[in-house]
């Protein structure tokens, strides 16, 4: 299946003592509800006679995977328990599945049209509401499952991963990934987003399809990549452009390509820590690139990076110093368009490899974003690791010497260091906000 989320790219635009949601999560444009039984609901199992139950009904899937219809509606209820091998029937009449009621069985984007074994995850409401998951699983919503209208009326309940123990950074090939982590299957990763949207659906992280095994960090979203699965099943050629999962596995499509671009680019995952003016060493290592000996770092030695567009930060301040991929806390991608912070076990344990010199920041405090907006600094020029006063120097440039900006502002120190949980009222000061590509909550097969 494939992990999708919200709408288009938008513009990355915010002002000093603002904040704008400029993060977008790529969505799966396959895939359409064509109607539901109005009296059925899946998450109350209400609305259907005695012996079935409400389910998700393949109607129609294309050849090449790039229509899929089905609607929510009535089926003889199924005897397969959640977390049991399940059977679904090929698309169309009986487009339903042998799970028992409040059970999906998911299956293989490839087996969706002519049906195929999966395994039974039990239905859940995407919203929050009840039913919820249980600890060990995440509820996903999916484009082309449970959705009427454009909209999801539940998900299911993929199983929890842990993001770095769960995917081979380095894997390229067809072959089974090399990790230490057993949640997901040889042919998943584990998928996730970081989550403004709604205190009922932090940031989590999920096994799905792994569809691209070949992109990888500052890889960009423009086209299907040369799929190396060893399948040549169409259905399973997904471009990371409508796909969060369309990228090879521990990298998501979490950034623009620069800004103003309406480009995505896979982003790899790092383990963050804090950094600002005097604080960014261990030992005689930088934290720059994230936690320095733990093999999650934006580096060339733990990561695979596009060689033409990635370039790695180094420390100090002098002019042979690059301002390059340093990696960002997670928390800073969690926070919407009203200042609201929306935490998760991943605020401060994950982060993303974002290049900085890639990036402006609205540092003239106009409103807009130009060519002559600062980029964003490197976390070891700033010197408080809070967030700035926002009072601009005599010629009305935000910068780091002034005090305008702090390592806050840029993702650069954990959520205590930040004074973070102060802010959650909707007044959080936060100058730049993320060049995001999603803020995704939905997926499709």
């Amino acid at each position: 299946m494939q992990k999708l989320a919200l709408g288009a790219l938008v513009s990355f635009l915010v002002a000093c003592g603002g904040n704008s949601d400029t993060k977008i999560h790529i969505v799966d444009a396959a895939g359409s509800g064509s109607g539901s039984d109005a009296t059925c609901n899946p998450l109350t199992q209400t609305g259907c006679d005695a012996g079935n139950m409400c389910t998700w009904i393949y109607d129609l899937v294309s050849a090449d995977g790039t229509n899929i219809l089905g609607h929510v509606g009535c089926a003889p209820d199924g005897n397969k328990a959640v977390a049991a091998s399940c059977t679904r029937n090929a698309a169309g009449a009986q487009g339903w599945d042998d799970c028992a009621k409040g059970g999906f069985c998911r299956v293989k984007r490839e087996l969706v049209g002519p049906g195929g074994v999966g395994v039974c995850e039990a239905i859940c409401d995407n919203n929050g509401g009840a039913p919820t998951c249980g600890s060990d699983a995440a509820c996903v919503a999916y484009h082309g499952i449970f959705e009427t209208g454009g909209t999801n009326v539940a998900g299911v309940c993929d199983v929890k991963c842990d993001p770095f123990a769960d995917n081979d950074f380095n894997h390229t090939g067809s072959g089974a990934p090399n990790r230490p982590g057993t949640k997901c299957q040889p042919y998943e990763g584990c998928y996730g987003f970081p989550n403004r949207v709604a205190v009922a659906t932090p940031t989590s992280f999920s096994c799905a399809r792994e569809y691209n095994t070949d992109l990888h960090n500052r890889d960009a979203c423009t086209t299907t990549s040369g799929n190396s699965l060893t399948s040549t099943n169409p259905l399973t050629r997904v471009a990371c452009s409508t796909a969060s999962n369309g990228c090879s596995e521990g990298y998501m499509p979490v950034l623009i390509e620069t800004t103003g671009s309406m480009v995505a680019v896979c982003t790899a995952m790092c383990k963050p820590a804090t950094c600002y003016a005097g604080n960014c060493t261990t030992g005689n290592a930088t934290n720059l690139l994230g936690v320095p000996g733990s093999g999650q770092t934006c580096s060339t030695a733990d990561r695979i990076s596009n060689p033409t567009t990635f370039t790695q930060a180094t420390a100090g301040t002098g002019s042979n110093q690059v301002n390059g991929t340093g990696c960002t806390f997670n928390w800073s991608f969690e926070i919407d368009k009203q200042g609201m912070f929306y935490p998760s076990p991943f605020s401060d344990t994950l982060g993303w490899c974002e290049q900085h010199d890639l990036y402006h920041y609205d540092s003239n405090k106009d409103n807009m974003l130009t060519d002559a907006d600062l980029f964003v600094p490197k976390c070891d020029t700033l010197t408080t690791p809070g967030f700035g006063t926002g009072s601009a120097g005599s010629d009305g440039i935000c910068t780091g010497s002034n005090g305008c900006v702090g390592a806050a502002d840029f993702g650069c120190v954990t959520t205590t260091l930040a004074g973070l949980m102060t802010f959650q009222n909707g007044a959080h000061p936060i100058l730049k906000s993320q060049p995001q590509v999603p803020a995704g909550v939905r997926a499709a097969q």
